[in-house]
């Protein structure tokens, strides 16, 4: 018998089952958010209290398919080799997406007074393609970041810092802040939009475009990655994320402005695990001085926020 019969035969029937069925279920978590996202430009928005309405409606369902699909996503067992061919090939692909079609296509609808429906469905196409690319090579590298977390107490720590550090980079005018007020061209292109109600008519009602960074799919990613490799309990993550992003996106919808997304995620994925994560005493000091780093890189990055800031306004 050959190595590769081998190999073969070393796959357990109901292992193939379950990729089988995993994959499905992406395929189908995906394809929910390809209707939202092109249906939601084409429904009629007649007065504000429709706008209100729909506008909420199409959020949570668009905040449960979209954790749906990662979560799932994240299930898939693949090689280091594979996940980096993963993100490589979504990276390519959006940075191409993103500059030759859909960047010509929003400057020619910004030139037109009246566009035509087929323009409109050729623009909401685009900025879904380029959407979905930009959120799967985000998922990817977080997936490949997970790969050096070496137990489940390597993501208590991280998941903390993470929580913190975002209260200051959104709140209290901290960087990002200051790039979705300075630079709204570059945070948007960095972005991927919810559902916009009524985009594609001539309402007056249409609600202002809402975005989730990339950044916020990279931890998402490397969280569903984490915790399905060590067997934790990412099905309750998963509905906690529901109701705390469902809740944030809710919230910037009625104008609370922009709200530190990391903090949801990272208290979705701690609070159902805390069993999980058991710490030795030289551990605690490590976190210690874990902890004394990111306060030293959270100055730096304080004092350079002014620099990164004008940069980022330059791009059109």
């Amino acid at each position: 018998m050959s190595e590769t019969e081998d190999r073969v035969l070393d796959v357990a029937p109901e292992d193939v089952q379950s990729q089988r069925k995993t994959l499905r279920n992406v395929l189908l978590w995906l394809l929910v958010i390809v209707v939202l996202k092109l249906a939601a430009p084409f429904v009629p928005v007649p007065n504000l209290t429709a706008a209100r309405v729909l506008s909420s409606v199409f959020t949570l369902a668009y905040a449960i398919v979209l954790i749906g699909f990662i979560s799932q996503a994240m299930r898939l067992r693949m090689s280091l080799w594979q996940r980096l061919a993963a993100l490589f090939a979504f990276a390519l692909l959006w940075f191409l997406a993103d500059n030759l079609w859909k960047f010509p296509l929003q400057a020619k609808a910004a030139s037109l007074q009246n566009p035509s429906f087929g323009f409109e469905i050729s623009l909401q196409i685009a900025r879904l393609f380029v959407d979905v690319l930009l959120i799967c090579a985000a998922m990817f590298l977080g997936s490949l970041v997970a790969q050096i977390f070496s137990s489940p107490n390597t993501l208590a720590p991280f998941c903390a810092f993470c929580l913190v550090l975002d209260v200051w980079f959104v709140l209290y005018e901290g960087i990002a802040s200051q790039i979705a007020k300075e630079a709204p061209a570059y945070a948007a292109k960095v972005s991927a939009a919810l559902p916009v109600v009524g985009a594609a008519t001539n309402s007056r009602y249409i609600p202002d475009t809402v975005g989730i960074g990339a950044a916020d799919y990279l931890l998402w990613g490397l969280v569903f990655a984490v915790m399905h490799r060590f067997a934790m309990n990412w099905r309750a993550s998963a509905k906690w994320m529901v109701l705390l992003i469902g809740g944030s996106l809710l919230a910037v919808n009625s104008g609370a402005g922009i709200l530190p997304g990391f903090v949801s995620i990272s208290l979705s994925t701690l609070l159902p695990n805390l069993n999980f994560f058991r710490f030795s005493r030289e551990e605690r000091f490590a976190l210690l001085y874990a902890g004394g780093f990111v306060v030293l890189m959270t100055i730096g990055l304080y004092l350079a926020q002014d620099t990164i800031v004008a940069r980022m306004k330059q791009v059109k």
